[in-house]
This record gives C-alpha cells, sequence and structure tokens, in this order.
C-alpha cells in the first residue's frame, strides 16, 4: 500500500481488484493503523463479511468479534478466489554472485569469487563451527538438452586446503542432485535428489530455488 502516493489510488485500485476477483466478502484483510479502532489493532488480519464502501465495512477479526471499520485502517491482504495475496517485501542479499553464461565447457564457466561455503552445524558432536553463511538460498536458470551425462550447473569448494564443496548438477537422466562434501576422505560426499525424479534435459528454460538450512534441511 505504501507505493500509492494517495489514499484514493490505492481505493481506485482495490475497486479493480474486486472487480476481476471479488466478491469484497470473504477478502481478507490487515490492520494497519498505529491507533486502535473499536478493538482493531495493528497487525491483526480479518475477514470482510459486508463491505458497503471503503467507508464502511464488517470484518470479523481472527480470535475477535466482528467489528465496523474503513478501509482507511486497512489494507486487502488476499482476494475471496485467493488468486492475489499481498506479501512483505523480500530482505536482500547478503551476497549476490557476478551471473553470466556459462559453459558449456569448464573455461567457458560463469566464475563466482568468494562464493561462500555453508558449514553445517554439529552441536550434538560437541564441534561449534565458525558463524560464516550455515544457511543460504540460490537461485539460477538454466537450459540444456544433453543427455546421458552428469551436468555442473553450479559448483565451488573452499580454499583452506580442505575438500569442502558443494554442487547442483543434473544426473545422465535430467533430475536435480545436491550435493556438499564435508572435507573427510571417507563417504565425506552427500547428496539429495529431488523427488519425484524431474526431467529437465528437454531444452527449455528451467528456474530453481535452493534453500539450505544451518542444519542440513533442503528444499529444492
Amino acid at each position: 500500500r505504501s507505493e500509492f502516493g494517495e489514499e484514493e489510488d490505492y481505493f481506485r485500485y482495490l475497486r479493480a481488484v474486486f472487480k476481476k476477483h471479488g466478491p469484497q466478502a470473504g477478502a481478507r484483510v490487515q490492520y494497519i493503523d498505529d491507533v486502535p479502532f473499536y478493538g482493531g489493532r495493528k497487525g491483526m488480519y480479518g475477514t470482510i463479511r459486508e463491505y458497503l464502501s471503503e467507508d464502511a465495512m464488517c470484518v470479523q477479526w481472527d480470535d475477535f468479534e466482528r467489528m465496523w471499520v474503513d478501509m482507511s485502517r486497512c489494507q486487502l491482504h488476499q482476494t475471496a478466489d485467493q488468486a492475489l495475496i499481498w506479501t512483505e517485501e523480500l530482505p536482500p542479499a547478503f551476497w549476490i554472485g557476478g551471473g553470466g553464461i556459462s559453459g558449456p565447457s569448464v573455461e567457458e564457466a560463469a566464475s563466482f569469487p568468494d562464493a561462500p561455503v555453508p558449514i553445517l552445524r554439529v552441536w550434538a558432536l560437541g564441534f561449534k563451527p565458525p558463524p560464516e553463511h550455515p544457511a543460504y538460498t540460490a537461485i539460477v536458470k538454466f537450459r540444456t538438452k544433453t543427455t546421458g551425462r552428469r551436468q555442473h550447473i553450479w559448483e565451488w569448494g573452499s580454499d583452506d586446503g580442505t575438500r569442502r564443496a558443494i554442487l547442483l548438477r543434473l544426473t545422465e537422466t535430467g533430475n536435480l542432485e545436491y550435493g556438499e562434501h564435508t572435507g573427510s576422505i571417507a563417504s565425506g560426499y552427500r547428496k539429495a535428489e529431488t523427488t519425484p525424479s524431474l526431467k529437465l534435459c528437454d531444452g527449455r528454460w528451467h528456474s530453481v530455488a535452493l534453500i539450505r538450512r544451518d542444519a542440513g534441511f533442503l528444499w529444492i
């Protein structure tokens, strides 16, 4: 809502949204005013039960009573058809690679100097790793139509003399495989593949987001 200079501009936007994704009844709103109003407080969410205009709507607040309020104290959170939902602005990344066209040969691969290698927390084993980027998110866009061999999408390792490294690659059949090398000589490589299995060697563009938590949990 802060993107709109004037309140009337926001109301015109709401009218267009409700016209396409209405009705108003059933839509979700959030109370955003700093000043409470008839029990409504900043941060509360509720569902519109009756809507007369921007100046008069009846909202059933979550875990509270049904109250009349005006839209100037609220903002639309979700349309009744659940096609649109307001989300907070994404936080800025603490590190972003240089990007670029990569491959197909190693000599033509995009370079990402100073990219951090994630560290797995192993409190249960009594070790306390240094607090440097134990969790991270990475996003990549790629396409390939080559099959029958592994294809690395990204891979980098540490420069401290260990074997620690991470990688994301396609298997011979085109499935996604994420791997981490802990540095251990014996059984140091750990990997996970997406399930159900994917076949991404189809020549189309694919966007992949990988989320790796500090405890080792992984979402692709």
